[in-house]
């Protein structure tokens, strides 16, 4: 999952952004999404107040959640210096300049913080190892249309899991890298690389291995459901399909 923002260098921005992190990490099921959150504010806080002295100006926030890791860059163009990793060694919190608290707490909430003054601002590289609060159900969809992409999402909303859409293999490929995915439907059509292949290719993914992968298809081909078969599909859709169909296949092999 990743998450790319540019917001202006304003108090109000970075807590839009503070919340909204909050939220997306709240639907990922990551543990202590608030402190997480909390650490982004206190990050743009910083950078508003001390290193554009509230003069205005843009922060680039991107966040990436892979498996348990969480990576937060954060860069700036602002002219002034910055309160950087120094603050960690200071024995007392209370005892910090202004703006060093809120540096503190981040040291506190992350595993690391990586600082970089550049020529034309300030650059700032935090990660952290997250537990989830529960377990989050992935789907991963990979059609080259979007009408399907949005319908299958739609159908599946009432099983309350997550969706990941890819409209090619290469997207399939790195999302299925990136999360835990515990089934998969693939359309046997895609424009770079066959779904055949692509199925082959999950499997070659440790986590992918041995999961559902359910198979869309245009063609009521039997050569299609027996190479697919030996590929490792377990279940297979012919559009257009039935939505009821659609959602019962899932439970089915969730369950």
């Amino acid at each position: 999952m990743q998450f790319r923002r540019r917001i202006a260098a304003t108090l109000e921005q970075v807590s839009r952004l503070s919340q909204e992190v909050e939220t997306l990490l709240v639907a990922q099921g990551v543990q202590d999404a608030g402190l997480l959150a909390l650490a982004v504010q206190e990050l743009g806080v910083n950078v508003v107040e001390h290193a554009y002295g509230g003069r205005g100006g843009e922060i680039d926030v991107e966040l990436e959640l892979s498996g348990r890791q969480l990576e937060l860059s954060l860069r700036d163009n602002a002219p002034n210096g910055f309160i950087s990793e120094a603050v960690v060694s200071l024995p007392d919190p209370l005892s910090l300049p202004e703006g060093g608290w809120g540096l503190y707490l981040i040291h506190q909430i992350m595993d690391r913080v990586d600082y970089q003054r550049r020529a034309n601002g300030n650059s700032w590289q935090l990660s952290k190892q997250i537990k989830r609060t529960m377990k989050v159900v992935f789907i991963l969809v990979v059609d080259d249309e979007t009408v399907t992409r949005r319908l299958v999402a739609y159908t599946l909303r009432s099983l309350e899991v997550q969706t990941l859409a890819a409209a090619n293999a290469t997207e399939a490929l790195k999302l299925a890298e990136e999360n835990p995915v515990s089934l998969a439907i693939v359309d046997l059509n895609l424009p770079d690389l066959d779904g055949f292949t692509l199925i082959s290719r999950l499997r070659e993914i440790p986590h992918m291995a041995s999961i559902p992968i359910i198979v869309f298809t245009a063609r009521n081909n039997p050569d299609d459901t027996l190479m697919a078969s030996e590929r490792g599909a377990v279940g297979f859709l012919y559009k257009p399909f039935s939505t009821y169909e659609l959602r019962a296949l899932v439970s089915q092999h969730l369950s």
